[in-house]
């Protein structure tokens, strides 16, 4: 009866660490329960709102952290990340305020993202969201001019109040704004640099410095598109950096050709290069935003001067040849050309969209409107004097410069605004926006 009891009592003790072992695994495997009360689905806030969040966490081990941030459509985080101070470290129900406190989030759909770390396994939860951003803004122009070796950043705001922003010794060669954390880029100096700095404050965000004298590379241009900077190198490529100056991405270019134009929709970012043997020789290259292998070219033979999207498949490219204009539709999907009309006759100076349909461009010093819809050239007024335009899309302006002075246009009756006349040479100038 002993050895029977004892017999027993092994079976049973074996029984229990099977199961205690058994429980384990389960708990090893176990998944915290995320419920988000709040906000509710496709709930709508605006940029400056707090959004107000409720979640209801169930776990039977020990709840390590939450955490909370936004993220965009693509789950990408897009604000800052809040570790939430816990009650216990159990199943518990939380509250929390995320303020929208980012004045350059765009609008649309994004999620509320929920991080609950156990101590064996963690979980994500999601919400989704609809944000309303910022109305875009109108803040001025940033007017660029150079005396001797001496660039001079002058803001004129909307009411046309100047104030000289910040001054560069040395050459000028480009220079960009991002109005996403207001990053201005200057590109010029002793030896072809490139700074970045806020244009309000002026404070320096960072440096590309080139270390070489050789000419060939040095930075010799800047754009600012889809919150990224892109600088334009002599030595045949691209590079583009986030306003904090992060290297995100280099797109290698044909040998012995340099970047003048770019642009970027979706995955397709397009790059205009021009060689270095010829004016008129050029390539269009397509390459994958996402990797930054070449898709696709195409051989030019004129000198492009300005690029924008049509529609997604079509980018309208116009540029000079032999001293005449030249516009030309080319399509992404065929890798081809479209010619719809001659534009002889004089030399393209500047040109700008006004909308898919309608572009403004300067010839033999007289503004002119094209129109796809009826492929129809009108001739508007005098500009004998400007070389540079740009088209505020938000006020319906058109701003022109000339060697000496800016001027502004209200479209589409094109009666003058406001002049502003400077002492130095206007190099260039941009549209600066809130966002």
């Amino acid at each position: 009866m002993k050895k029977l009891f004892q017999f027993n009592f092994g079976v049973y003790l074996c029984l229990f660490l099977l199961a205690f072992q058994g429980c384990n695994k389960n708990s090893d495997n176990e998944f915290p329960s995320v419920s988000i009360i709040k906000p509710f689905e496709n709930q709508i806030f605006s940029v400056g709102d707090t959004i107000p969040i409720e979640v209801d966490i169930q776990y039977s081990s020990k709840i390590e952290s939450v955490m909370i941030t936004l993220t965009d459509a693509n789950f990408v985080r897009v604000m800052r990340t809040y570790l939430v101070n816990l009650k216990t470290f159990s199943s518990q129900k939380i509250k929390f305020i995320y303020p929208l406190d980012d004045d350059f989030l765009e609008s649309g759909n994004y999620n509320i993202e929920i991080v609950v770390v156990g101590n064996t396994n963690t979980k994500n939860k999601y919400a989704k969201v609809a944000i309303a951003g910022l109305p875009k803004l109108n803040l001025g122009l940033n007017v660029i001019t150079k005396s001797a070796d001496v660039v001079n950043l002058t803001y004129l705001d909307f009411q046309y109040k100047s104030k000289l922003q910040k001054t560069f010794a040395g050459n000028y060669i480009s220079s960009s704004y991002l109005p996403y954390h207001n990053v201005f880029t200057f590109v010029g100096g002793q030896k072809g640099d490139a700074t970045s700095f806020n244009y309000f404050n002026t404070n320096e965000l960072w440096k590309i410095k080139n270390l070489n004298s050789d000419p060939t590379q040095y930075i010799i241009g800047s754009l600012a598109m889809d919150n990224l900077i892109q600088l334009f190198y002599f030595s045949s490529k691209v590079q583009t950096y986030n306003y904090n100056g992060n290297l995100k991405m280099v797109y290698s270019l044909t040998p012995n050709y340099f970047p003048t134009l770019s642009l970027q929709n979706g995955d397709n970012f397009v790059v205009y290069e021009k060689s270095k043997a010829s004016v008129d020789l050029g390539k269009i290259n397509v390459f994958f935003a996402s990797t930054g292998k070449l898709m696709q070219s195409y051989a030019l033979d004129y000198e492009a001067v300005y690029m924008s999207y049509k529609a997604s498949n079509e980018i309208v490219i116009v540029g000079n040849k032999n001293g005449n204009a030249i516009l030309k539709v080319y399509y992404l999907n065929d890798n081809n050309f479209w010619e719809p009309r001659s534009f002889s006759f004089g030399k393209l100076i500047s040109m700008v969209q006004i909308n898919p349909d309608i572009y403004l461009f300067i010839q033999n010093g007289i503004l002119k409107r094209y129109r796809f819809s009826d492929n129809s050239l009108v001739e508007l007024i005098s500009f004998s004097n400007f070389n540079s335009i740009k088209y505020d899309e938000i006020n319906q302006i058109v701003y022109a410069k000339s060697d000496h002075e800016c001027a502004s246009y209200s479209f589409p009756n094109l009666n003058k605004i406001h002049s502003e006349f400077f002492t130095d040479s206007i190099v260039e100038f941009q549209i600066i926006y809130n966002r």
